[in-house]
Order: C-alpha cells, then structure tokens, then sequence
C-alpha cells in the first residue's frame, strides 16, 4: 500500500486540478518500475495499491524501495512550469496463507503503511510472516 506524504498540502496550494496532474504521474511512475505480472490501482484518495503474484517479501520490498527513490529523486511537473517534489510511504504485508482473505492483507499492509508514516514518511515497512497482531511481526524500515 502506498500513500502520497502530504499530498493534502499539494491540493492546497496548487488546486485539486493539479493535485490530480501529479496523482497521474505517479499511477505512471508505479506502472514504469512494477513488473508486467504486477496489477497496480489507486485505492482511494492519494493510496495506491500494487498486487505481486508468486513473489517473496524480500523482491516485493526491492520493487517497493526503488520504486520509493524514484518517486522522491524525479520532480514532478505541473501545468505552468512549475515543479514539486514529493515523496511516498510504503506499507508492505504478505499473504501468509491461501485461506487468507485479501481484506485481511490490507489491513496488514495498512498497518505497516501507518508505521512507515509513523517513522517519518518516505520510507518502506515490510511486514514479514509470522504476524499475529501488533509488534510480534517482522519488521524492516528502508529509507
């Protein structure tokens, strides 16, 4: 799950228009570096999602952690010249079983999504398996 850190101050200053300029260029800089098997979506607002079939934590969160660079090193463009720079923070969670329902990985990944936000933004938290509530997972913090 990934979510726009203070995307609230980009439609503030410049407008929703652009607001939603720069939600389309990132729903492209998610499609540019996901892989041709991944299924990327806006979820709701300035959330994205990003399913990656037949794929293990640790290339999930590679994927995630260049993804996270590109979109804090290139500049957005907006309508008029003017350019912003923004960054993201990624929750990662894995599913754990095929019993598993997709609502329940969510929850997960948002979970770790809001500890990424929680330590400092522009950031990916993974959580690994194993996890059985609050503070007994796997954790890792990439910036």
């Amino acid at each position: 799950m990934i979510d726009i850190d203070h995307f609230k101050s980009v439609n503030d200053r410049w407008g929703h228009a652009v607001g939603d300029q720069v939600l389309r260029q990132f729903a492209e800089r998610i499609s540019r570096n996901v892989r041709g098997i991944d299924l990327a979506a806006r979820y709701g607002g300035e959330e994205f999602v990003i399913l990656m079939p037949d794929t293990d934590l640790t290339t999930a969160t590679n994927i995630a952690r260049r993804l996270n660079e590109v979109t804090y090193a290139e500049v957005f463009h907006l309508s008029g010249g003017e350019q912003v720079k923004i960054s993201a923070s990624i929750g990662i969670a894995a599913l754990e079983s095929f019993e598993e329902d997709c609502l329940t990985v969510l929850e997960r990944a948002d979970m770790a999504l809001y500890e990424a936000k929680q330590n400092g933004r522009n950031c990916v938290i993974a959580k690994g398996e194993g996890h059985s509530g609050p503070g007994v997972s796997k954790v890792s913090l990439f910036r």
